[in-house]
């Protein structure tokens, strides 16, 4: 008696209806960070094979690879180089290096509303010694910003 008046209770309104599962892509936090990735790779590829509005913008974008840290793609300009690793460890890597400097940031994942949303950090300097609050972004903003640093078209600190 008690295991039916557990179901009734915790039951939809209508009772031939079963709840429906999680998307696929939002059951695990590792898959969600694998598609914040592909979704960047994507992202990346269709703005990199545009031609170039400025002569001398052209940006070329390198298949991801293997590497020792994880998976890892590399995107280049005239502002400079980013790197993009899948680190296969819940987060992105993403370095820039610019004839004015370079820096790094974490991007990855955090529950929001009931789904996962992509977040970045940047990485102070180790001799700052502050931590730094992370901030909800987007694919298309994270691959706006990437192309901007890459094209030299934003101050790169």
């Amino acid at each position: 008696m008690l295991r039916k008046s557990a179901q009734k209770a915790f039951a939809s309104g209508d009772p031939g209806r079963r709840a429906p599962d999680p998307a696929p892509a939002e059951a695990s936090r590792g898959a969600a960070v694998e598609r914040l990735f592909r979704d960047l790779l994507e992202a990346l590829e269709t703005a990199a094979s545009r031609p170039a509005d400025v002569e001398g913008a052209a940006l070329t974008l390198s298949r991801p690879r293997p590497t020792q840290g994880g998976v890892e793609l590399a995107l280049e300009g005239p502002g400079g180089r980013l790197e993009l690793t899948n680190t296969l460890r819940g987060f992105l890597l993403l370095r820039w290096f610019s004839p004015s400097g370079g820096g790094e940031e974490l991007l990855s994942v955090q529950r929001h509303g009931g789904s996962y949303r992509p977040i970045q950090k940047q990485m102070p300097p180790p001799e700052m010694g502050r931590r730094v609050p992370y901030r909800f972004t987007s694919v298309s903003e994270l691959a706006r910003e990437c192309l901007r640093r890459a094209r030299g078209e934003c101050q790169i600190h």
